[in-house]
């Protein structure tokens, strides 16, 4: 199969469909701009398919660019001209192109090609081919498979393997009486032994191996005391969503090959993958509400590395039980500059999982929640 890549305005929206024919595929055509930025946008994600395509062992015989004027006419005869000339069928894929790109691709090929569409919201194909139209779900990608085919790599993570049952349970216990465990985490954090040895909280921070003898172990525990445990609470409650894949401190190289004097990295607390949709979750356990617009500007951009269907959720447990209207505007006022709605700010000093539930369904209760 000859694939012709009309230009998307979001590239990461044509990964399901060419995740999808990636066994059909024989060559890939990528229409984009004939200079500047768009022209170097395309070359990268032709170069970042061609180095995908070689470690999967895929049978790319070729991808490349070309450049292509989505408005002139001229542009559609010619490219016919170019790939209509051999018995190799021809699929047009228009995956968040414009609405003219598509009506004028389609009247330009109809009868000698099959027009597929891909809808990255819902995960949906469309194929339009010898007169028929047929409706079908795009094949699941893990979460390496989404970076890698974007040039990612994703150097550390943690998944479900990594958690006996038995620290399941302790994690879960400690939240599930979380303003007694709040306390006890306190005194620990400020170096005072406890002697509440017949505390359940205590018992589970024995069991996780926090604590001995009253005190923090070591420093590593004390890490684990002040905010991973708690991502390993929420990690365990986006396991329970049956997303596709979750993973934990998720450290991504997002440099590819390009010449930086730092490589672009990130470290995410939680990463999912729903329906070929990335998630992530950023949890923070502190004494008050935290300062979000540093975090999310930064947060912003980095989600831009996977695409305009990628969500956030910001998790932020605190002891502060009543947040003024200032700080509740302050709130509104951060998110409002997240550029594509896609990320929302759950702020809270008492935890409610359906909740929290809820929002990582991306059902109802838009934008900042403080309760």
């Amino acid at each position: 199969m000859r694939m012709i890549l009309l230009p998307p305005e979001d590239l990461t929206q044509t990964l399901g469909a060419l995740y999808t024919f990636r066994h059909k595929i024989r060559e890939l055509i990528l229409l984009g701009g004939h200079r500047g930025e768009e022209k170097k946008r395309i070359d990268r994600f032709a170069n970042k398919l061609r180095r995908y395509a070689k470690r999967e062992r895929l049978h790319w015989q070729e991808i490349k660019s070309l450049p292509f004027k989505e408005c002139d006419p001229a542009s559609y005869v010619r490219l016919r001209e170019r790939y209509a000339s051999d018995d190799t069928p021809v699929t047009i894929l228009a995956a968040d192109a414009t609405a003219s790109t598509i009506l004028a691709a389609s009247k330009a090929f109809a009868d000698i090609a099959a027009i597929l569409t891909y809808d990255a919201y819902d995960n949906r194909l469309s194929l339009f081919e010898n007169d028929s139209l047929r409706h079908f779900e795009a094949d699941p990608m893990d979460l390496n498979t989404y970076c890698s085919m974007l040039g990612y790599t994703i150097e550390t993570s943690r998944e479900k393997a990594d958690f006996s049952e038995e620290e399941q349970d302790a994690v879960r216990y400690l939240f599930s009486r979380e303003q007694e465990f709040s306390r006890i985490r306190m005194k620990l954090m400020h170096e005072k032994s406890i002697t509440e040895d017949d505390s359940g909280i205590v018992q589970a921070l024995k069991r996780l191996k926090i604590i001995r003898d009253g005190r923090i172990v070591d420093q590593y525990a004390k890490n684990r005391l002040a905010g991973s445990l708690f991502e390993e609470y929420i990690f365990g409650l986006c396991q329970e969503m049956g997303f596709d894949e979750v993973r934990m401190g998720c450290r991504i190289d997002f440099s590819f090959k390009e010449k930086l004097r730092q490589p672009v990295k990130n470290e995410f607390d939680i990463l999912f993958i729903e329906k070929n949709r990335i998630g992530t979750v950023e949890c923070k356990y502190t004494q008050s509400s935290f300062n979000a617009r540093k975090f999310l500007y930064q947060y912003d951009t980095v989600m831009d590395y996977f695409g305009r269907t990628a969500r956030a959720i910001l998790l932020n447990l605190n002891k502060e039980e009543n947040p003024d209207s200032r700080t509740k505007e302050y709130m509104h006022t951060v998110l409002s500059r997240s550029r594509f709605g896609n990320v929302r700010i759950l702020a809270t000093s008492r935890f409610d999982e359906s909740r929290f539930k809820n929002l990582l369904r991306w059902a109802g209760e838009e934008g900042v929640n403080l309760y």
